[in-house]
């Protein structure tokens, strides 16, 4: 990896352990593990989480992508976190060990995210942070955000009335980014039983919409909406390694 790499890592990596906010932001980072050494990458990153980011606003994740475009590949994350942590330095030991135990096992480390939680537009009975089995559904935006952010809002009124126990967070970047991807739901997950049924929404939320907001609702306040103002979502499955 190039010095230039190497010292972009230190800067993002260095957050406060600030202990409370009043909102939830991650930052998350793709991992690409050279040939042959995924499990040394996960020994790494284990290893450098357990010494640096144990809990608080440094706690870090890692995890497993098993479908998408960046399936093989992992996604480490840190959060909650606090903008005003990004001003702290970050000692030498630090540093070092994330390029012992991370940078040397990884092909390219890139994709820079810091996406903040929608609380008006997630629903999150439990209050949940992280989960053990996410899927991802990643959101292309091509035109009005805000018409894309208003029609995930619609669902989560539904989600509300209907009191389902399935959360769904909405996050979205704080950036503009190059690629688009900017708006991504969240729906935690137990079992991959449940993709026996369903991908994200419960089974028969269709027509749970439409009861709610009468005939052709769902085409007039979602699909529309979406297919207007995005290329539409992909699904990614991740898995946290523990």
């Amino acid at each position: 990896m190039g010095k230039s790499t190497s010292i972009l890592i230190i800067l993002l990596l260095s957050f406060s352990m600030a202990m409370s906010q009043d909102y939830t932001l991650f930052m998350t980072i793709d991992l690409d593990p050279a040939p042959g050494k995924a499990l040394d990458l996960e020994k790494g990153v284990k290893a450098h989480n357990e010494k640096y980011h144990k809990e608080g606003n440094t706690k870090g994740y890692l995890w497993s992508v098993l479908s998408g475009p960046r399936a093989g590949k992992y996604v480490w994350g840190q959060g909650p976190m606090l903008w005003e942590g990004m001003d702290a330095g970050l000692s030498e030991d630090h540093a070092a060990d994330w390029e012992m135990n991370v940078s040397a096992h990884c092909k390219s480390i890139g994709n820079f995210n810091y996406m903040l939680r929608d609380d008006e537009l997630s629903y999150n009975p439990e209050n949940q942070v992280t989960a053990p089995k996410i899927i991802a559904k990643i959101f292309t935006v091509t035109g009005n955000r805000a018409a894309v952010l208003d029609a995930l809002g619609e669902i989560a009124k539904v989600f509300r009335a209907k009191k389902y126990p399935q959360a769904r967070r909405v996050y979205t970047s704080v950036f503009n980014k190059k690629d688009n991807e900017e708006v991504a739901l969240i729906y935690p997950f137990e079992s991959f039983k449940m993709f026996e049924t369903s991908t994200g929404l419960p089974p028969g939320f269709q027509q749970a919409f439409e009861e709610i907001n009468g005939l052709g609702s769902w085409r007039r306040l979602v699909t529309d909406p979406i297919q207007e103002n995005s290329d539409g979502f992909y699904d990614e499955v991740r898995v946290l390694v523990e």
